[in-house]
């Protein structure tokens, strides 16, 4: 697999300054509606998704608007109360949604 060009979405603020760390050559946005605007613009070969973010499943738009650009989307999910747990899953998301 070839991950030339990654898009990730966060809103939260220490999420994308860890994402910037890890992916130097990504591209991070804040919300949803910033990342379907950039996939509208843009292919990329991964998208990393938070799951709530203007809303609790904004992210599946995000997934959804990529699975319409055959783009494999993940979304990142928190466990824990508030977003402080400590486990995190990713997982990708089926065509079925």
């Amino acid at each position: 697999m070839n991950l030339q060009k990654i898009l990730i979405a966060d809103d939260r603020k220490e999420n994308r300054d860890a994402a910037r760390t890890a992916f130097p050559e990504a591209e991070i946005v804040s919300s949803a509606k910033e990342a379907i605007e950039s996939i509208d613009k843009s292919p990329y070969d991964l998208i990393l998704t938070d799951m709530q973010m203007e809303t609790k499943t904004s992210g599946l738009d995000v997934v959804r608007k990529a699975y319409e650009k055959n783009i494999l989307a993940y979304v990142l999910s928190h466990t824990g109360p508030s977003h402080q747990g400590e486990t995190i899953s990713m997982s990708p998301y089926g065509n079925d949604i």
